[in-house]
């Protein structure tokens, strides 16, 4: 995984990112120099805001 690849989301938790899968996932994860801590896996719409 690219650490800056994907969408900011400064706007929820600063450096999160998220990155599309399939039509209605996404992975969030904060880039972090060594390693990528996956924050959540979300499907269908589910608000990021109020799972992280």
């Amino acid at each position: 995984m690219v650490p800056k690849h994907g969408t900011a989301h400064d706007d929820v938790s600063i450096g999160l990112r998220g990155i599309g899968v399939e039509r209605r996932g996404v992975i969030a994860y904060i880039a972090a120099t060594e390693t990528v801590p996956v924050e959540g896996i979300f499907y269908g719409g589910q608000t990021i805001t109020l799972a992280i």
